[in-house]
C-alpha cells in the first residue's frame, strides 16, 4: 500500500514518565506533526505510555488515531544496558517504511534516515562540569555517530555552531528544529504583577548552578529583604539539594517543591517576580521562553543559547560574577528586570515560539 503521509519515528525509550526537557520535545513535536498531518509512531520504554500527553499536547484525540505508540523492553533508568541492547534491537523491529527516525545520541540505523538530535553538546563545550567518563564517551564515539547519520537537528543556532565547531560536522548537514511552548503556556494568561516569591527551575546537574544561586541568595537576604525563593524540578527534591540550602530552608526562604505538573509550574511562574536562570551552559534555555511568555522577568546568565532565545528580552549577568548576582537578586522587585517588563514585541516572539514550527522544520528535513 502507498503511504499518502510521511511517517515519523521518534526514540523515546530514554524517557520516563517525569518531566524533562527532551521528553517535552518529543511530546510536542509528535503533537505537532499530527497536526500537520503526518503519521508517528512513538517508541517508548517499558511501562511508560507518552500517548496520553501526546493527544492533550494535539488538543484532543481526533488525529491520534495516527498516532502509534511501540512498547521496547529498554529501561530508561539504565542508560547503559539501553546503549548496549538499543542498536540491535532497533535494527530488528523499527518500521521500514519511516521517512525518519529521530533519536537522542543513538542508535543510528542504516535502513531508515536517521535524524540525531543534539540537545545540547556540553560535554564538549563546556566540560568542566560533567563527569569524566562521560565527557570520554563523546569524545570518543558521538563524531564517529554523527558521521553515520543522515541528518543532525539541534534546538538553536548555538547549537548549531558547536556542532559544527567541535562535532566536524558540514554546516548544511544541520538543520535547527526549535523548540516551542507546550499547551499550558499558550493557554496561560499574562502574569498579573501580583508576585510572592522568585522561582528556579531545573535538575541537579552542576551546570545549572543551584548551589551558586544559593549562596547569592543568602548573600542578599542577609541585607535585603528577599522574597521566597521555590525550587521546582528534579533538582529540587530535598535530598538533592546542596547543603547551603539547609539553613535556608529551616527559615522557609527557599522552598523545595520538586516536580511539579504543567498547570502548577505555569502558576508559579506566573506568580513570581522573577526566574532565575543562573545555568553556566544551555543548549536552549526553554524555561526562559516559558517565563517572557507570560511577562516574568527574567534574571539569568549570559551564555549563548539564552541569549538567542531571550531575543533581549531577559537581563544577563556573568554566569560566574557572585557580586553581580548578589545585586541584581537586591533589587527584584525594585526594578524590572529588564528596566522595562519585557516588551510587547519579546513576548509576541516568546508566544509565536511553537512546537508546530519545529514540526514544519522537521518535515523539511524530510523533503530535503
Amino acid at each position: 500500500m502507498t503511504r499518502t503521509a510521511p511517517l515519523v519515528a521518534f526514540n523515546c525509550t530514554a524517557y520516563d514518565d517525569r518531566p524533562s526537557g527532551a521528553r517535552t520535545r518529543a511530546v510536542g513535536l509528535a503533537a505537532a506533526l499530527l497536526g500537520e498531518g503526518a503519521d508517528v509512531v512513538l517508541y517508548v520504554p517499558r511501562g511508560c505510555s507518552l500517548r496520553a500527553a501526546v493527544a492533550h499536547e494535539a488538543g484532543g484525540t481526533e488525529c491520534t488515531a495516527r498516532l502509534h505508540e511501540v512498547r521496547t523492553p529498554l529501561d530508561p533508568g539504565a542508560p547503559v544496558a539501553r546503549a548496549v541492547r538499543s542498536d540491535r534491537w532497533f535494527r530488528r523491529h523499527l518500521t521500514r517504511d519511516a521517512y525518519l527516525f529521530v533519536t537522542d545520541y543513538y542508535p543510528v540505523i542504516a535502513a531508515v534516515p536517521t535524524a540525531v538530535t543534539v540537545h545540547d553538546l556540553r560535554y564538549l563545550a563546556a566540560p568542566g562540569d560533567e563527569a569524566r567518563r562521560r565527557v570520554v564517551w563523546f569524545r570518543m564515539f558521538y563524531p564517529r555517530l554523527l558521521r553515520r547519520a543522515r541528518h543532525v537537528i539541534v534546538p538553536t543556532m548555538a547549537v548549531a555552531s558547536e556542532v559544527v565547531c567541535h562535532l566536524g560536522v558540514a554546516a548544511d548537514r544541520v538543520r535547527v528544529v526549535s523548540n516551542g511552548l507546550s499547551r499550558a503556556w499558550r493557554d496561560a494568561r499574562p502574569a498579573s504583577g501580583d508576585v510572592a516569591h522568585l522561582l528556579w527551575v531545573g535538575t541537579s546537574e552542576p551546570r545549572k548552578r543551584l548551589d551558586f544561586l544559593l549562596r547569592a541568595y543568602a548573600i542578599a537576604a542577609a541585607s535585603a529583604a528577599l522574597r521566597p525563593l521555590v525550587l521546582v524540578g528534579r533538582g529540587a527534591d530535598a535530598a538533592r539539594l546542596p547543603d547551603c540550602a539547609a539553613a535556608l530552608v529551616d527559615a522557609g526562604q527557599v522552598i523545595p517543591r520538586g516536580v511539579v505538573g504543567d498547570d502548577e509550574l505555569v502558576a508559579l511562574c506566573r506568580g513570581a517576580a522573577a526566574l532565575l536562570h543562573p545555568s553556566r551552559y544551555e543548549g536552549c534555555g526553554l524555561p526562559v521562553v516559558e517565563a517572557l511568555a507570560v511577562r516574568t522577568p527574567v534574571l539569568a546568565a549570559r551564555i549563548a543559547a539564552v541569549a538567542e532565545v531571550a531575543r533581549g528580552g531577559a537581563r544577563l549577568l556573568p554566569p560566574d560574577d557572585l557580586s553581580a548576582w548578589v545585586r541584581a537578586l537586591g533589587q527584584v522587585g525594585r526594578v524590572d528586570l529588564p528596566p522595562e517588563r519585557p516588551e510587547c514585541r519579546v513576548v509576541r516572539a516568546a508566544r509565536e515560539a511553537t512546537w508546530r514550527c519545529g514540526a514544519r522544520a522537521l518535515l523539511d528535513v524530510i523533503r530535503a
